[in-house]
């Protein structure tokens, strides 16, 4: 099968394209593991430039955007649409997807109606199935979106959220009649291990400079979705039972981190007990899920939760709200804990239950293999290109 995946947009600093495929994780991952089953595969993603390349068995064709799309870009970046996820259409990107004549072309980007409506037409012309793959975004709220919205995705065969649940919302507001074409799978994975022995262990606890006794890694966004001071009240309930505890927070961004300061600041138990660390490279984050004894999150809302998976990945149960990503992701608590989102009594409850009855760290990475793998999701993919296609 020739498998066509998409990118409809690229980020506003990339520098060259080794760059730009080392930073796309989604894409990368799910192409490899497609082809290494025997599947031809082309990514077509928007890039500054004009580039062919292959990488592991993927073909990577690097499309730049045309006048009309940076105009339209411009155009609607001023009536407050952020940059990179401009819904602008990307018309350049058409032809070089119909001119590889795939039997099946896979959306990242469902969201970005415009550009989803010109696939679709470009799937019925060349008379293959068009799979759009959830990654953020909520259904459209004014009349002119709804209708291009309405029509982007009757032209789409297959819809895939993280869970059900996460579908229902376009379901609910029209956009789909049912459920009929929405299919489960995992937004994304992760190749990042890390050791599991106890030896291993040390020597990633030395190398991140990890503080001594128990250790708790709080990594993700500051900012109102990932809720990090109801992370920061638990674990202040946390210490007050461990007094060996310490919280390890890591994040790239976040309006909330003026506050965040503060209350570590201001509270003499967290002040001794927390540690700001910021930003770190991606490279860093194994030997940080090797040091942790647990991974906490307090997220309202998740597509998926890519720290928890990279968590699940490196052996590490996280204990996290009790919403539709994470139940999926801990198979209902079963490899972590979950607690109502919110509660930081309950967190810290969660936290000392799983301190009481650990989970070994090799069945939570046997759990991700068995289930959460860009190679197990690939041989899912495989079965709902199939169904699309019969």
């Amino acid at each position: 099968m020739h498998v066509c995946l998409t990118a409809l947009w690229h980020p506003a600093n990339v520098r060259d394209p080794a760059g730009l495929i080392e930073a796309d994780a989604i894409r990368r991952g799910f192409g490899e593991a497609l082809a290494a089953r025997g599947h031809r595969v082309t990514v077509v993603r928007e890039a500054p430039w004009r580039a062919t390349v292959v990488r592991q068995g993927v073909t990577w064709e690097l499309v730049p955007p045309s006048a009309f799309t940076r105009a339209s870009r411009r155009a609607l970046g001023a009536l407050g649409h952020p940059w990179p996820m401009v819904p602008a259409p990307a018309t350049s990107m058409i032809p070089v997807v119909e001119a590889l004549r795939p039997d099946v072309i896979h959306s990242f980007d469902l969201a970005l109606y415009p550009s989803l409506t010109l696939l679709g037409g470009a799937a019925r012309r060349l008379g293959v199935p068009l799979v759009a793959h959830f990654h953020g975004g909520a259904p459209a709220r004014t009349p002119v979106w709804r209708a291009i919205e309405r029509r982007a995705l009757a032209r789409t065969d297959r819809l895939l959220f993280t869970t059900r649940a996460h579908g229902r919302a376009w379901v609910q507001s029209g956009a789909l009649p049912d459920e009929a074409r929405i299919d489960e799978l995992f937004e994304t994975s992760t190749a990042l291990r890390a050791p599991l022995s106890a030896a291993g262990r040390a020597e990633a606890r030395a190398r991140a400079g990890a503080p001594d006794g128990l250790l708790l890694l709080c990594p993700g966004r500051l900012d109102t979705v990932k809720d990090p001071l109801t992370t920061l009240a638990g674990f202040a309930r946390v210490a007050a039972a461990r007094p060996d505890a310490r919280l390890v927070m890591v994040w790239n961004s976040g309006e909330l981190e003026a506050q965040v300061r503060r209350a570590v600041a201001n509270d003499p138990v967290l002040a001794v007990r927390v540690d700001l660390r910021g930003s770190v490279p991606h490279t860093a984050m194994a030997d940080l899920y090797a040091s942790a004894d647990v991974v906490v999150q307090s997220s309202v809302r998740e597509v998926c939760g890519v720290a928890i998976v990279e968590a699940l990945a490196c052996g590490v149960a996280p204990v996290v709200p009790d919403i539709p990503a994470f139940r999926r992701l801990t198979d209902g608590g079963r490899v972590g804990r979950l607690f109502p989102r919110g509660d930081p009594a309950a967190l810290a409850a969660q936290v000392l239950r799983l301190l009481e009855a650990p989970v070994p760290r090799d069945e939570v990475r046997a759990w991700f293999d068995r289930a959460l793998s860009f190679e197990v999701l690939a041989a899912e993919l495989e079965g709902i290109y199939a169904g699309a296609r019969s």
